[in-house]
């Protein structure tokens, strides 16, 4: 648990750090508290959508092309069996989901501030693939559908530039 927050909470730090050296402020990044109750519904709404792809559609094809390598990956759950244990997986899941979802927007608008429409769509493609392959541990049909759940966060980020949207649907997904 606290390896998995120390991680994350110094590339928060890292991630506010280079923001500020940039000389931009949250809310260009998608942080507003206008609508907050309909970003959050919308991105509830998104988060489950996004699960049912994944877990239902996805990961289903992945494994009967990929049988073998549905056998090796890492059972998530099996962290989550102990229910004394859940106080601490939640705030470590809303912490995982807001650090991963302010690193995609932060590097969707670094490379849309610094090469227009080409940069934001060139990132999204990266840093989904990138996303995919930080999850490899899971075994590799797991990590083609979370490279495939990282393309449609960047897309629910996009669509309004919302951060609490997308940060909720990727928390909710997790949770």
């Amino acid at each position: 648990f606290f390896s998995i927050l120390k991680s994350k909470l110094i590339l928060l730090a890292v991630i506010i750090l280079l923001l500020r050296l940039e000389g931009d402020w949250l809310y260009q990044m998608g942080f507003r508290k206008e609508g907050i109750t309909i970003q959050i519904i919308t991105g509830i709404i998104f988060g489950f959508a996004i699960w049912i792809l994944i877990n239902l559609m996805i990961n289903p094809v992945m494994n009967s092309i990929n049988p073998s390598s549905a056998e090796k990956g890492t059972d998530m759950m099996k962290y989550m069996k102990d229910m004394k244990s859940i106080f601490l997986w939640i705030p470590v899941i809303f912490i995982a989901s807001f650090t991963e979802e302010f690193q995609r927007i932060f590097v969707l608008t670094r490379f849309e501030k610094w090469f227009g429409n080409f940069g934001l769509y060139l990132a999204l493609i990266v840093s989904s693939v990138a996303f995919g392959i930080g999850h490899l541990y899971q075994g590799i049909n797991p990590a083609i559908g979370t490279a495939v759940g990282g393309l449609l966060y960047g897309l629910v980020f996009i669509r309004k530039r919302s951060a609490v949207e997308v940060i909720t649907c990727h928390t909710f997904f997790n949770l």
